[in-house]
Formats: structure tokens, sequence, C-alpha cells
């Protein structure tokens, strides 16, 4: 895992915990809740719609995404977990 992905971890486990919610992945890629949902909903062409989805977690109806994962995501990293 690079500096930059693993800083970038640390600062969204601060923030956000370990678990992302929808909401809070929303306000963290600047869209509004309903637009994520319909990028996740369909990721057809959207490489990253894809890559959240394959790391989502569920509890119940509740989504959850790993911060560790976003942060390589986001960080253009791949999911080296």
């Amino acid at each position: 895992m690079s500096i930059e992905t693993t800083h970038l971890e640390q600062q969204l486990i601060e923030r956000y915990g370990l678990l992302i919610s929808r909401k809070q992945l929303a306000e963290l890629l600047h869209r509004t809740e309903k637009a994520l949902d319909h990028t996740l909903y369909h990721p057809a062409g959207c490489q990253l719609a894809v890559a959240l989805n394959a790391v989502k977690v569920k509890f119940g109806r509740s989504v959850y995404f790993p911060a560790a994962d976003v942060a390589a995501l986001l960080s253009g990293g791949r999911n080296e977990r």
C-alpha cells in the first residue's frame, strides 16, 4: 500500500470510522445521495462504481464501504486486500 493511500485511509477513518455510509460517501464525492445511488445501481461505464459495488458491505438494508477500500480506490491504486 502506498504512502498516499495509507495517509488517505487514516484521514477517512478519523473522519468517518472504519465503515463509510452511503450518505457519507456521497458527501466525500461531492454528490447527492440520489446521484450516488443512481451511479451505484447503474454502473455501466463507471469503473469507480463497479469497484465500489465490489467492496460494499450490507447490514440489513444499510450499505457501507470499508474506509481502506475507498482510500485505495480514490488514490488510484488497486484494492490490495
